[in-house]
């Protein structure tokens, strides 16, 4: 029998009891998920950074993050884009890279 609290695959998993998911978190968790339709399978680190980055330049800007989610079908405007980019962004510079 399915449970009562069951979701649709393409919901947002649940936050542990007591605990708030962080975006980043989330976002990782829908990757996997989605690992194989975005045709991401057996991909290493780097094969997926450079899939990310779209441009090639090394970096994962704002709106390559949002190309993402928009990819993810995750609604950016229930995401705090900005937000996840500066808990990625180690060095502070408002871009992702591989040090980060």
């Amino acid at each position: 029998p399915a449970s009562p609290i069951s979701q649709p695959t393409d919901a947002f998993p649940p936050p542990p009891l007591n605990q708030e998911p962080s975006e980043v978190k989330t976002i990782v968790e829908r990757l996997v998920d989605k690992w194989q339709v975005l045709g991401w399978e057996g991909c290493n680190f780097d094969d997926i950074f450079c899939k990310i980055d779209t441009d090639g330049d090394g970096e994962i800007s704002l709106e390559e993050l949002r190309a993402l989610l928009a990819g993810l079908k995750i609604p950016t405007e229930a995401v705090d884009v900005e937000g996840v980019l500066k808990e990625l962004d180690k060095n502070s510079d408002g871009l992702v890279n591989v040090s980060d």
